[in-house]
């Protein structure tokens, strides 16, 4: 297949498509001026459609066309002029007590699992944080989770 995922939007959003009709996108991975680059809009439907059918055997006589969207830099990006930023983020937001969670620009495929435990183990640590500080100044505080 030439796409490396295939997304059925409409059943996230289903305001995206009309009543029993879907919408499906297809990521292509290719390179800036590369054959897959350089086709048309038609062209590159065309060869989704032509893959699809192996999946979905009437996905031609279901196509109703296609809109491309390219762009020369995508997911997953790692740019090393990035990561001094990324590694600031990582350790703060510059915000007292605003705390970041999720992915910070890692290059990484993190589950949401991930990102629930990485928010549990940030929200911990800024509760002993406030309670410390709490406890330093004599103010009681009460936290929950």
């Amino acid at each position: 297949m030439p796409f490396f995922r295939l997304t059925e939007t409409a059943l996230s959003m289903p305001w995206l498509a009309p009543d029993g009709k879907t919408l499906i996108t297809c990521d292509i991975g290719c390179e800036v001026d590369s054959d897959i680059w350089k086709m048309t809009d038609d062209q590159l439907g065309a060869l989704c459609v032509e893959n699809l059918a192996k999946l979905v055997p009437d996905a031609l006589r279901r196509y109703q066309g296609c809109r491309v969207l390219k762009t020369p830099i995508a997911y997953p990006v790692f740019l090393n002029s990035y990561e001094p930023d990324r590694l600031r983020l990582e350790q703060s937001t510059g915000v007292s007590n605003l705390l970041s969670v999720g992915r910070n620009g890692e290059f990484a495929h993190i589950l949401m699992e991930d990102i629930y435990w990485r928010t549990r183990r940030k929200m911990r640590q800024l509760i002993e944080s406030l309670t410390d500080q709490h406890s330093l100044t004599g103010n009681p505080m009460a936290v929950t989770i």
